[in-house]
């Protein structure tokens, strides 16, 4: 039996159902994607973000540690830091705020990757800084090295300006009372809102 080639007509309509059952079964292979997946990206963005707020007051902190290191004032591998809470000058000194908290405890992890060896002050609670920002120890100075067997404290003053802060560093040696490394730097009062809150 002879078979007869389709006509145009026909070999379309053939075509175009062959099509639309591959699209069908093509379709009914896929599966919409999981919410999580969803999610998990939101997730990431957050701590991408999260990660970028902090790391920078972290380097500014960084690289504050590591100019008063570099320095020839007489930080040397001897030393012996204590971190005490950073205090604003226009509050109350005996009471650090958050931000003199989150400074101290930022400059001790610092200099703690640098390699020099710290002591927590509120491990001591022997140091106190006056309203004008100078050092203060109590009963005497040679009290904190005795006891904690630290030769120097590390202590900063932060001052508010229009536009952010002014923040202070110095270590200071116990004994001899001599300020053995010194630095500042400014920060903007949305890296600085951005860097606590996020941390918090």
């Amino acid at each position: 039996m002879e078979l007869k080639l389709m006509n145009g007509s026909a070999r379309n309509a053939l075509l175009l159902l062959c099509l639309h059952t591959t699209f069908l079964f093509g379709c009914a292979g896929k599966t919409a994607p999981s919410p999580n997946v969803y999610f998990q990206s939101e997730v990431a963005a957050v701590s991408n973000n999260h990660s970028t707020k902090t790391n920078q007051l972290s380097v500014i902190i960084d690289l504050c540690v590591q100019k008063m290191l570099n320095s020839e004032n007489g930080i040397t591998a001897d030393t012996t830091i204590a971190v005490a809470d950073f205090v604003s000058l226009a509050a109350n000194y005996d009471r650090p705020s958050i931000l003199g908290r989150y400074f101290g405890q930022a400059f001790l992890t610092a200099l703690h990757k640098a390699g020099v060896s710290t002591v927590d002050y509120q491990t001591t609670g022997d140091i106190r800084v006056t309203p004008e920002g100078n050092l203060g120890l109590s009963q005497d100075y040679l009290e904190l090295s005795n006891e904690v067997d630290a030769n120097s404290v590390l202590v900063g003053t932060i001052t508010s300006a229009p536009s952010g802060y002014n923040v202070h560093v110095r270590v200071v040696d116990n004994t001899s009372k001599r300020v053995i490394g010194a630095d500042q730097f400014f920060l903007s009062k949305q890296e600085v809102n951005d860097s606590v809150r996020v941390s918090l």
